[in-house]
């Protein structure tokens, strides 16, 4: 069978040189093909370009074509809100500017700026005649008043030896310089830059004493035995030590004096006026009115006849009513202290003392008692400050790391063979509600960290015989501070351990005035870190005062006109 040839030419011999030539064409051939299509894809591309760009520029052109106009409702949706939100920045800033000056006319004065800014300067009107009010004053008798307010603007008015600073540091006055011989004898050296004598003090010191305990300073001097002028200091002996009698030499000398920053005058039972002598005050008289009812003294406030009234209520602010108005707080010296049983079994262990600070949340006990006219204090001093905050992991990590263990919900530990609880009984008078509240409180709190609290409450003639026989662990006491720094009359309650009467014995022998300051510093700083007793709340009293009126950001505890240079009626402000 013979085969079948389909191509005669298929095998047909050719030269080398031929084979060459012909591939070297199919070569230039197919280069020639495969770059055409290459640019012809590239004209693809750039063809894919120019009509998006085209797009592009027709939805920025915004044809009036249908697919255009949807183009054009993208665009503007687009750009609505951002204009929008331009609108409302420009419309913010424009009433930040109009609330930012709101000016208010008064009677007799410039325009003033109602929102002042505290870090521009302010200008006051001169010789500004400032007018206070004071609901049910004791007394209008400066030298028996009991009233914070009126016994430092009476302070104000008289001669000091000295001051007492906020950390019980002493500011000289008359008193050049103040020397402690024993806790029985003081040298006092008089400052010649005033018009003080030996005869002018001694005169000073027996009309207090002549006047008895009607007088407000009496407990001042009724320890001093004896004063002498000697050499170029006046001695002052005392009946009992007391090393703490520095400070009790800040009381009033009231003498007529060319250095006297006001004067007492024009005093009536409603009435009471000081003037200005010596001072670079703006303010020329304060004048304080007596009101018998707290409802005519908010009304002559929100009537502009008064600056500034002090309140320590709710129902007299709320009198107020929407009056605009500034607000300062000073504490006044009355407190609420959980003072503790040293021979409590429970209560002398200093990881109970601490695991019990840590647990209570007394911001959250202020709140209950009352949130308005209140605030945290620690320590038994009136410049007290915060040491301890709540801290619930804190309180357990005290107990766990001291080897107490958490047994149905409260924590135990074995001492001397004994299995002792974290449990402590609270003692609490029936009659009196806001302790048994705060009671109930630290029941609570303490629970959540293991600690049991028993509130026994009792009536007022066994409450007074489970104190006297000291038949409780811990107990909620009213004690009131004064800005010395003498605690001796609490010393039964805080004198917990070694370390805390230590601290005490230092104070008492410290050779010399800035010995007794530093001293007393480190009584609180043991007082602190023993936790020897635990601050529950410090009473506030509320200052008052109109919108134009200046000069009480930096009151102090009962200090309120601590720097008059400052006080006054604001002109405007730069």
């Amino acid at each position: 069978m013979s085969a079948k040839i389909i191509d005669s030419h298929r095998y047909k011999k050719i030269s080398r040189k031929e084979l060459e030539n012909k591939k070297k064409s199919n070569k230039i051939r197919y280069s020639t093909k495969t770059k055409k299509s290459n640019d012809l894809k590239y004209k693809r591309e750039k063809l894919s370009k120019i009509k998006q760009k085209n797009k592009l520029n027709n939805t920025v052109t915004l044809k009036m074509d249908k697919d255009n106009e949807k183009i054009k409702y993208k665009k503007n949706k687009i750009y609505i809100p951002t204009i929008f939100k331009v609108l409302v920045i420009i419309v913010a800033v424009f009433l930040i500017g109009i609330i930012s000056r709101k000016i208010v006319n008064f009677e007799n004065m410039d325009i003033l700026n109602v929102f002042s800014n505290k870090e521009k300067d302010v200008k006051l009107e001169k010789d500004y005649a400032l007018r206070l009010g004071i609901s049910k004053l004791d007394t209008t008798d400066v030298s028996k008043t009991r009233n914070i307010i009126l016994n430092e603007l009476y302070l104000n008015s008289t001669l000091r030896l000295l001051e007492i600073n906020k950390d019980y540091t002493i500011n000289y006055m008359s008193a050049s310089k103040i020397e402690k011989i024993s806790n029985k004898e003081y040298l006092v050296y008089l400052n010649e830059e005033y018009d003080l004598t030996y005869e002018d003090l001694n005169q000073a010191i027996n009309k207090i004493k002549s006047a008895g305990e009607t007088n407000s300073y009496y407990k001042n001097v009724a320890n001093i035995k004896e004063i002498t002028k000697e050499n170029d200091y006046i001695r002052i002996l005392l009946n009992n030590e007391d090393p703490y009698y520095v400070y009790k030499l800040d009381f009033p000398i009231n003498i007529d004096s060319s250095s006297l920053a006001f004067k007492v005058q024009n005093v009536s039972d409603s009435m009471i006026s000081f003037n200005r002598l010596k001072s670079n005050s703006n303010i020329k008289s304060i004048t304080l009115t007596n009101y018998s009812d707290t409802d005519d003294m908010v009304a002559d406030f929100r009537d502009d006849k008064i600056d500034m009234f002090f309140a320590s209520s709710d129902g007299i602010m709320q009198m107020i009513g929407k009056h605009e108005y500034n607000i300062k707080k000073y504490r006044d010296g009355e407190n609420i202290f959980l003072f503790g049983n040293k021979d409590s079994n429970v209560f002398k262990l200093k990881e109970i003392r601490k695991a019990l600070v840590y647990s209570l949340k007394r911001e959250d006990i202020i709140k209950e008692i009352n949130n308005s006219f209140s605030e945290l204090i620690d320590l038994p001093f009136i410049y007290s400050e915060i040491k301890y905050k709540y801290d619930i992991y804190g309180a357990e990590n005290e107990l766990l790391s001291n080897g107490w263990k958490k047994e149905n919900g409260i924590y135990t530990k074995n001492i001397d063979g004994k299995s002792i609880k974290a449990e402590l009984n609270i003692l609490v008078n029936e009659e009196d509600s806001t302790k048994t509240q705060i009671a109930n409180l630290i029941k609570e709190m303490a629970q959540n960290v293991g600690i049991k609290i028993n509130v026994n409450i009792a009536k007022s003639k066994d409450f007074t015989t489970k104190l006297t026989n000291k038949e409780y662990d811990i107990i909620l006491a009213d004690v009131y501070f004064n800005q010395y720094p003498d605690i001796d009359y609490l010393k039964e309650y805080v004198n917990i351990n070694e370390n805390v009467n230590n601290a005490f014995n230092n104070v008492y022998q410290s050779s010399n005035v800035d010995e007794l300051t530093s001293n007393i510093a480190k009584l609180q700083e043991t007082l602190s870190s023993e936790v020897a007793c635990i601050g529950i709340l410090a009473r506030n009293t509320n200052i008052v005062y109109q919108k134009y009126i200046t000069g009480f950001d930096y009151t102090n505890y009962l200090k309120v006109f601590s720097d008059f240079t400052n006080i006054g009626k604001i002109l405007s402000e730069e």
